[in-house]
């Protein structure tokens, strides 16, 4: 059965570039994303450079529609990496923020990805090599105002993958991150193509926790 690796798009363009950078590899690619046109996008560009690719919807605030996922990614081979880019963001001051704000911002950034781990472990624990990679950000470590929120839910994305990395290492499974300190661009320093290759080197060297970029 061939590796495959799950990508949750987003809208930056990363996932794009990533699920590219794997297929490059020979991993088969499944894609998630709510968004249809997300989906056909990449499927579209994945499929014409002769990869194999497959999309599934995915809604992040549902856990029955989370575990359905992974388990229809797993029936198109072995799961061997999963790779989270997408985020919720909000513009909003601190003194602005709600608490319906702030458990809605969670859930999608934080308490889905622990839904996506949890699902991905099962498959992950049986494929050697295997790695969960999550999208840092200088929020994580430097706040903004307007993006209070995700600055908070990074900041505890980097605490748990922190701790994940060291839970997981006995069973072979590598977690890591790039925490990326400016805008991701086009055709700058901080391409899409450009951070892949770093989301590659985690995968494969499976030496570091943190890729700082």
């Amino acid at each position: 059965m061939k590796n495959v690796v799950v990508v949750g798009l987003g809208k930056s363009g990363l996932g794009d570039a990533i699920a590219t950078r794997f297929a490059r590899e020979n991993y088969g690619v499944v894609v998630m994303d709510f968004n249809d046109d997300y989906l056909k996008e990449t499927t579209d560009k994945l499929t014409s450079l002769g990869c194999e690719v497959h999309a599934i919807k995915l809604n992040l605030m549902d856990s029955i529609n989370i575990r359905a996922a992974f388990e229809e990614a797993a029936s198109y081979g072995q799961i061997a990496s999963l790779i989270y880019v997408a985020a919720a963001r909000r513009n909003e001051y601190p003194s602005k923020l709600t608490r319906e704000h702030m458990e809605f911002d969670f859930s999608i950034n934080v308490g889905a990805i622990a839904d996506c781990v949890q699902n991905a472990l099962p498959y992950l624990e049986n494929c050697e090599g295997s790695s969960i990679l999550l999208t840092g950000g200088r929020l994580a470590l430097a706040p903004e105002l307007p993006s209070c929120s995700l600055s908070l839910c990074k900041a505890a994305i980097r605490n748990y993958l922190y701790a994940l990395h060291e839970d997981l290492a006995e069973k072979g499974i590598f977690a890591g991150t790039v925490t990326i300190f400016n805008p991701i661009k086009p055709n700058t320093d901080y391409a899409p193509e450009k951070i892949a290759e770093l989301f590659w080197s985690l995968h494969s060297n499976r030496k570091e926790f943190e890729i700082k970029f």
